[in-house]
């Protein structure tokens, strides 16, 4: 599953990279939501990092709707950060479920644990 930065993800054949599938992503009320970055597979669903956010998005893969919207404005508030530190934008899943976040020029990672996880 690959990203364009819009509001789609395309699911590609592993072998020919042909697109099999396309799957617009969009909140419950029918808003698009763009800037869709850094995808991770995530019990069965799809988190995606919102570029120039402090936010991930946890996609349902059938409907393409958003299901949980996970603030972290707040995990190295912009205010804070030194200059050179960018846009939020990093997702690792770890063996045991947690997350490790982080974003473009950080001195950090984040082990985090979403909420009713």
């Amino acid at each position: 599953m690959v990203s364009d930065g819009s509001n789609y993800l395309f699911v590609w054949d592993s072998e020919t990279h042909e697109e099999k599938r396309r799957i617009e992503v969009k909140t419950s009320a029918g808003d698009a939501v763009n800037y869709l970055n850094e995808l991770q597979y995530y019990k069965g669903d799809i988190l995606a990092n919102v570029w120039y956010t402090d936010v991930i998005v946890r996609i349902d893969l059938n409907t393409g709707i958003v299901k949980v919207v996970y603030d972290f404005k707040d995990l190295w508030p912009k205010r804070l950060r030194h200059e050179g530190a960018d846009c939020f934008n990093g997702i690792a899943l770890m063996e045991n479920g947690d997350l490790m976040v982080t974003g473009k020029n950080w001195d950090s990672m984040y082990r985090v644990r979403l909420d009713g996880d």
